[in-house]
């Protein structure tokens, strides 16, 4: 896209914006010379007799590519950055031109341009158009009833009726590009609060009576709650109508259905239409909340929250020792994670579960490494707002099942559960109730189970449960209380408090599976308390948070034992020690993904250490790494101390040099005269290279042996291949010697060899006896009988 482009889009408003970033208006930008080269390069047929001009013939080619589909067909990098793009809903700006853009681009798939960064340094936004954005299946960090999930999902006949909507006339083929003018709407939430406002009270009354169910009705529920009398039958089960007001909430996207029978409101859409009911909700929380804020429960003992960033860098960098267990969408092996437990301190089911949320997000795969594109273009302090992003949506991590991490289940039955509306519920109750600091636990946990919204999700979760046959579904204690004693501090957000260190724990870990064994009674005196990091990420990512007012910070409570601060904003990477350095918050994720590779992992708290002691950077100079390239990672994150700086000094000195020649075999010659002879005679000189080691000959690259044998042989120099493809001299020494005297030799039996005149020509043979047949040097394979 050209610069003049790139003025345009500045001061487009966003309904211009929005219109700009269709594909064929995209395409309808690029320079005629890209615009032919692509054409080229994809082999794109257009045809001049078409009313319709070359952009739009080139858009309706493009929006047809199997790897939107299917992004699985691409390489890893280019499949990670797309899908890093539709996380940032089309846009995302990046300082370089990350991995994986060069073969998007080539395929039409993404588009870059020239911008200035919020820093002020100019960088590049990239461009995924919305014909592409509504048809890229979901992935595991993406939350699976978002509104664009649910769009990518639907069937065909909901996508015609949601395009011919939004655009006032029948949509036409490719619904891709007719969905375009829907994106358009659907992606601003403005605009897409004013659709929901333009309703009829009948579609408004039953939108809302869908979302205080839990967002999610059956086909059967569906037509009670809009009172339909007619049931229409298929070899599916009931089926809706398209009259009534449930198809009028599906063409306009703000209720989708879902395979076989189900019909979802979208998260986007469930924020606006229950805001409302939410604003009532916390007017009859308040008695209950003034109860427990007007106490104090500051707790003798505290199990203070870790950042999970660090904990997540220390697995990613021990993880890659055994890349080989570690297999792309399989849980991880629970062998790999009790090594990994055992090494870095932390109980298996921690080590669990920020390894699956880091594998969501991509932090274990070899792009991260890279700091052009997220993860790695992400700082340490955004690592852990990525992670509980991953948590929330509930794709990779769910404490409704018997095993949480999803990857672990059979891919028939990984249909995620209403998971993240009882989250939110739990991150709202924090926020109101745990402003003063700690809150005890009994009170709170009976403040969320008898929330009215509890009873919609209590019903979901168990037809969930039978439709991925998970049995009988948890309660909503048990997963209350797995979310809140269990989740939540690994992720950082709550510390746990009680007056006695029996009742800390609220469940038991088993060592040899790493999962947790039967739960015990959680002490009356277990307090739980948002930390300043929860209460920054719930304030970003609660639904709920963006009609609460804002949240205050957490005052200092009375005592000095139980009231660390966790945030280590503002600390910078340094050396602690000599080689001991201590990556910062500001530290980029792929900066200190490649200082892991030559780096040993020392303590793992708040903030992660790495050791660069002599012995580790020995070890990285024996595995190939430059002392150049060395300094570079480190500086990258923090400058060079004194004494490592020597160091690298030292390990960069020459001690010598050495040539590198290319060769196809090397000729074994333990007789240094017969070395001689092939090295000189003009027949065999330019097969070898020159000059050669001691104790054989190096072959010039692309020589044929059978030439070789042949050349060699004809000099009274038999070479024998051996099984494994090694080159040996087979012609006995006392040869060379009995020419060099003048005698002949009888390289094979009845057949003698004069040695050469002073003229330099060579004499015939002597004819063999009639009885004596020469065998060849290489044995041929005889020729067939011929019949008759």
């Amino acid at each position: 896209m050209t610069e003049r482009t790139t003025a345009q889009m500045n001061d487009l408003t966003p309904e211009e914006e929005a219109d700009f970033r269709r594909l064929d208006s995209i395409v309808r930008a690029l320079p005629d010379s890209e615009l032919a080269s692509l054409i080229r390069r994809l082999g794109i047929r257009v045809d001049p007799q078409k009313r319709i001009d070359v952009p739009s013939q080139v858009a309706r080619a493009l929006v047809g590519s199997p790897d939107v589909r299917e992004p699985s067909r691409l390489p890893p990098a280019s499949q990670d950055l797309l899908h890093r793009v539709a996380e940032a809903r089309g846009r995302l700006e990046v300082p370089s031109l990350p991995p994986g853009l060069d073969l998007l681009m080539a395929k039409g798939l993404l588009f870059a341009r020239r911008a200035t960064l919020p820093s002020g340094e100019e960088g590049f936004e990239l461009v995924l158009p919305y014909a592409y954005l509504v048809q890229i299946p979901s992935w595991p960090t993406e939350d699976p009833r978002s509104l664009r999930a649910l769009v990518a999902q639907a069937p065909f006949e909901t996508m015609s009726a949601i395009a011919s909507h939004y655009l006032g006339r029948p949509a036409t083929p490719p619904i891709a590009l007719a969905l375009e003018a829907a994106w358009a709407v659907l992606n601003d939430a403005n605009r897409l609060e004013q659709e929901i406002e333009r309703l009829p009270l009948l579609e408004q009354r039953l939108l809302e009576a869908i979302e205080g169910m839990g967002g999610e009705v059956e086909t059967t529920e569906l037509l009670d709650l809009e009172r339909e009398p007619m049931r229409l039958r298929s070899a599916k089960g009931v089926s809706t109508t398209r009259r009534g007001a449930g198809f009028a909430l599906e063409r306009r996207a703000l209720l989708i259905p879902v395979h076989p029978n189900r019909h979802v409101v979208p998260t986007e859409v469930a924020a606006i239409v229950g805001a409302e009911r939410r604003r009532e909700l916390e007017e009859r929380r308040a008695s209950i909340r003034r109860d427990v804020i007007g106490e104090d429960h500051v707790p003798r003992r505290a199990q203070f929250a870790r950042d999970p960033a660090a904990l997540a860098m220390a697995l990613v960098a021990c993880a890659r020792e055994s890349q080989g267990e570690i297999k792309p969408h399989v849980g991880t092996p629970r062998s790999l994670i009790l090594k990994l437990a055992q090494r870095l301190g932390r109980s298996p089911h921690a080590v669990s579960l920020v390894a699956s949320l880091s594998r969501a997000i991509g932090l274990w795969e070899p792009t991260a490494a890279s700091a052009a594109t997220p993860p790695g273009s992400l700082s340490m302090a955004e690592l852990s707002t990525q992670l509980f992003s991953a948590w929330l949506n509930g794709a990779a991590w769910d404490e409704a099942r018997l095993e949480p991490e999803l990857l672990r289940a059979a891919p028939d039955q990984r249909d995620p559960s209403p998971i993240r509306a009882l989250r939110e519920i739990i991150l709202h109750g924090l926020v109101e109730l745990g402003v003063e600091g700690w809150v005890p636990y009994q009170p709170f946990e009976q403040y969320v189970v008898e929330d009215p919204r509890l009873v919609g999700i209590e019903r979901l979760l168990r037809r969930w449960a039978e439709r991925v046959n998970a049995g009988e579904p948890l309660a909503l204690a048990e997963i209350v209380r797995r979310i809140v004693l269990e989740s939540l501090p690994i992720l950082g957000v709550v510390d746990l408090g009680s007056e006695s260190d029996t009742a800390m724990a609220a469940v038991s870990i088993d060592p040899e599976t790493g999962q947790p064994r039967q739960q015990t009674e959680v002490g009356a005196s277990t307090t739980v308390r948002l930390t300043p990091r929860g209460r920054a990420l719930v304030a970003s990512f609660v639904s709920a948070a963006r009609t609460s007012p804002q949240v205050p910070a957490a005052p200092r409570s009375r005592s000095s034992s139980s009231t660390r601060d966790t945030s280590t904003v503002g600390e910078k990477s340094r050396f602690v020690e000599t080689h001991v350095l201590r990556v910062g918050p500001g530290a980029l994720v792929g900066n200190v993904l490649s200082l892991s590779m030559i780096a040993e992992v020392g303590r793992v708290e708040d903030t992660i250490d790495f050791v660069l002691s002599p012995a580790a950077v020995a070890r990285a100079i024996s595995a190939g790494a430059m002392s150049d390239e060395i300094r570079d990672r480190i500086e990258a994150i923090c400058p060079l101390s004194d004494s490592l700086s020597q160091l690298l000094v030292q390990a960069s000195v020459v001690i010598g040099k050495a040539s590198l020649a290319a060769c196809s075999a090397f000729l074994w010659v333990d007789d240094p005269e017969v070395r001689e002879l092939l090295r000189t005679r003009r027949t065999t000189q330019d097969l070898f290279v020159e000059p050669s080691p001691p104790g054989g000959l190096l072959v010039v690259p692309g020589i044929d042996f059978e030439r070789l044998v042949r050349r060699c042989r004809g000099l009274g120099v038999e070479i024998e291949i051996t099984g494994e493809g090694m080159l040996r001299i087979a012609t006995p020494a006392r040869g060379i010697t009995a020419m060099r005297e003048g005698r002949s030799i009888t390289p094979y039996p009845g057949v003698a060899i004069e040695p050469p005149s002073r003229s330099g020509t060579r004499p015939m043979p002597n004819k063999p006896p009639s009885d004596t047949r020469v065998q060849p040097a290489r044995s041929r394979t005889p020729l067939p009988r011929q019949r008759g």
